[in-house]
């Protein structure tokens, strides 16, 4: 057998974790990509050791590549947590976010989403900022970008905090 088996489950778990963490928040594909990702290595894993009875090389990577995909979307996911909470550009959110809403109320497009465009890569789970991008977007003559914004919202907006926003017709007016 290729090393312990509990540790691999463990470290199986803690990738499923992560990435149904990364679904339930609204980063859809990357999480459907890590649970994809993590059974067809379990699954393959499994048959090649105890199907095939294979302890050679295809075992050992295919193992390797589990491991390895678990600890991706850990440390990913523990990353994107700390840029989101504890990073120097998290904690000017509130002061960019401030800039962000000025910038739109003056009709600076350009500069208000360049705004709420680093806002959502800071931390990809702020609907209030994802919504604000769609507005943006929308005033600039780009429903389909704001559709595809103020969906984002929606799905990161996991507590539905935002909903009320985004049912003042955000996403019905633009069809």
């Amino acid at each position: 057998m290729l090393g312990p088996f509990v540790p691999d489950l463990l470290l199986f778990l803690l990738g499923q974790a992560c990435a149904w963490l990364y679904l339930r928040t609204g980063r859809f594909w990357l999480g459907f990509g890590g649970v994809a990702l993590l059974l067809g290595l379990l699954d393959a894993w499994l048959l090649l050791q105890f199907v095939f009875a294979s302890d050679g090389d295809a075992a050992r990577i295919t193992l390797y590549s589990l491991r390895g995909t678990a600890v991706l979307l850990a440390v990913g996911l523990g990353y994107s947590q700390w840029r989101r909470r504890w990073s120097a550009a998290a904690k000017q959110r509130d002061a960019r976010f401030a800039a962000g809403t000025a910038q739109f109320l003056r009709a600076e497009f350009v500069a208000a989403q360049a705004t709420f465009r680093g806002l959502v890569r800071t931390d990809p789970w702020d609907a209030m900022a994802w919504i604000w991008l769609g507005d943006v977007l929308a005033r600039s003559g780009e429903p389909k970008r704001a559709k595809r914004c103020y969906r984002r919202a929606a799905g990161v907006d996991t507590g539905k905090v935002c909903a009320d926003l985004l049912q003042l017709g955000r996403l019905s007016d633009l069809g």
